[in-house]
């Protein structure tokens, strides 16, 4: 499956907030429905920064994405899922790869899920 990242930023908060419900549905902790405005009050409070953050397309649709945060010369992976549809085709390891190559590349000192 060839996967594509792209930047958060390009994407509205309406479509990614579909993605986001869509993969923690039959979540363990419990699924949930994210619209725009629950979506802008999670990335606030995260301090996820759409500029860093990125998402995954392949050639039919959307498959995952990953929040992120940038302070200080540290990344830190804010949010990530991945829809059922899409699981088990490499989406969150391709999605880890480019945020920690980014990191790597802007000279940051770690890289840290939390």
């Amino acid at each position: 499956m060839a996967i594509e990242i792209i930047p958060a930023e390009e994407l509205p908060l309406k479509e990614q907030a579909a993605l986001f419900t869509e993969a923690f549905a039959g979540y363990v902790g419990g699924s949930f429905a994210m619209d725009a405005a629950g979506l802008a009050r999670f990335l606030c409070a995260q301090g996820a920064d759409l500029c860093h953050s990125r998402f995954a397309r392949t050639e039919d649709s959307f498959s995952g994405f990953t929040y992120v945060n940038h302070t200080a010369g540290v990344t830190r992976v804010a949010g990530m899922g991945v829809p059922a549809r899409a699981r088990r085709a490499g989406v969150a390891r391709q999605l880890l790869e480019h945020v920690i190559m980014e990191a790597r590349d802007r000279g940051d000192t770690a890289v840290v899920w939390r």
